[in-house]
């Protein structure tokens, strides 16, 4: 006899192999849509803890790639993606020196688009704001380098007429570096300015 779990009660019963497959037996048949798998890791916890931190996000359609097709469609040229200074900016102007970060609403913590999950908020809470430590430290290491760092949020980019002015401003700040005023909802970080938000 081995104490486990059972899938429909979930709560902990007796039972012998012969009984416990007998149990997923009947389920599959009495259920004949349902699957029932049993997943198993090959790691430990703190491995795929480790694994999962390793992957790194390219390409996310509402905002890095929508930014390169609207730049592309305007003619704005001389950018690379993914630059390997400090921070890899999503787009960086290398003649201008500037860094453009386009960031999702929930990872970056957006004022006005950012909720916090209900389950194990505590971890999120400490997640998000280590994000903003690191996009403050990334903004501040730029500016000491001679970059000028320019922050989008994800939620700019749905209403129209902030994609229009996104587009305008950033033919002003890679054609003429030198003094143009910022745009209101671009995070335009200077050498000894604090980031702003949105």
């Amino acid at each position: 006899m081995t104490t486990n779990y059972c899938f429909s009660h979930k709560k902990p019963i007796s039972f012998s192999i012969r009984d416990y497959l007998g149990k997923i037996l009947g389920q599959l048949r009495s259920y004949p849509k349902r699957k029932v798998f049993i997943a198993t890791d090959c790691f430990s916890r703190a491995d795929r803890s480790w694994v999962m931190s390793r992957i790194r996000a390219k390409g996310n359609i509402s905002t890095e790639v929508r930014l390169a097709r609207l730049m592309r469609a305007e003619g704005i040229r001389g950018w690379r993606r993914h630059l390997l200074i400090p921070g890899r900016p999503d787009f960086a102007f290398l003649r201008q020196k500037v860094a453009v970060f386009v960031d999702g609403c929930f990872w970056h913590g957006c004022p006005r688009c950012f909720r916090l999950p209900k389950q194990n908020r505590n971890y999120w809470r400490k997640k998000i704001e280590a994000n903003k430590r690191r996009d403050r430290a990334t903004g501040l290491n730029l500016r000491k380098l001679g970059w000028r760092v320019i922050r989008l949020k994800e939620c700019s980019f749905r209403n129209p007429q902030k994609v229009e002015k996104i587009i305008r401003d950033l033919k002003e700040k890679t054609e003429c570096h030198q003094g143009v005023s910022a745009p209101a909802f671009f995070l335009i970080q200077r050498p000894g300015e604090r980031p702003r938000d949105l």
